[in-house]
């Protein structure tokens, strides 16, 4: 099955088509098909034209959630700035509001000082 351009094969399926109606006196046991192939044809402009308008629509909702993430990060950014102000960097409270307190790094013991 080859993968032709949706206009080549819409535009080959209306070609088709008119030229059927136009001699619909030679094969009149076509005439079923070349109705079905007609409802086909004006259902898939319908669907390219659905398609577009989503597209669309997609885009304008993407940008719109853009700028809401966008915003949403400052938001954010503040509070925990504000967060870590009013309990102190240092604070275990800070964990209830998904802020990791600053802990001091604990020194690696030396292994080859003797103990006495």
């Amino acid at each position: 099955m080859s993968r032709e351009r949706f206009s080549v094969t819409v535009e080959g399926w209306r070609s088709l088509g008119d030229g059927l109606e136009a001699n619909a006196a030679d094969h009149p046991n076509f005439e079923p098909l070349r109705l079905q192939l007609k409802e086909m044809t004006a259902r898939a402009f319908d669907l390219v034209t659905q398609r577009n308008a989503l597209e669309s629509q997609k885009q304008a909702v993407t940008n719109e959630l853009q700028t809401l993430l966008e915003e949403g990060r400052k938001v954010a950014s503040f509070l925990r700035a504000a967060m870590k102000a009013s309990y102190g960097n240092r604070s275990e409270k800070l964990v209830e509001f998904g802020i990791r307190p600053f802990r001091h790094r604990s020194r690696p013991s030396s292994a080859g000082e003797p103990s006495t």
